[in-house]
């Protein structure tokens, strides 16, 4: 099996993105990922216009990487939004970098 991949974008968005790779299978909550976005955003005194919203924050994820799909799935009886092939990176792999 291939090595996950980094997510590493041109732009602002690769601040956030660096910290998660791409990996077939992967999943992340998309609230935690947009939240982590508004985060950096935020202590990097952005404009609300670069923070935009979910919808806006999602569709430019998709699409600087196409094959990240959402998904919506049952956990503990409460049904969440998943970006599926994406997932943040461990301690370990952030160390390394």
């Amino acid at each position: 099996m291939a090595s996950p991949r980094p997510v590493v974008r041109p732009g602002y968005r690769r601040r956030v993105v660096a910290q998660y790779v791409i990996e077939p299978g992967a999943e992340v909550v998309t609230d935690m990922l947009f939240y982590r976005w508004k985060e950096w955003c935020t202590a990097n005194h952005r404009d609300e216009r670069v923070i935009g919203d979910s919808a806006g924050f999602g569709a430019k994820l998709r699409a600087a990487a196409p094959h990240i799909e959402r998904k919506r799935q049952r956990v503990q009886g409460k049904r969440e939004y998943f970006y599926i092939g994406i997932r943040r990176k461990s301690t370990v792999e952030k160390d390394g970098d």
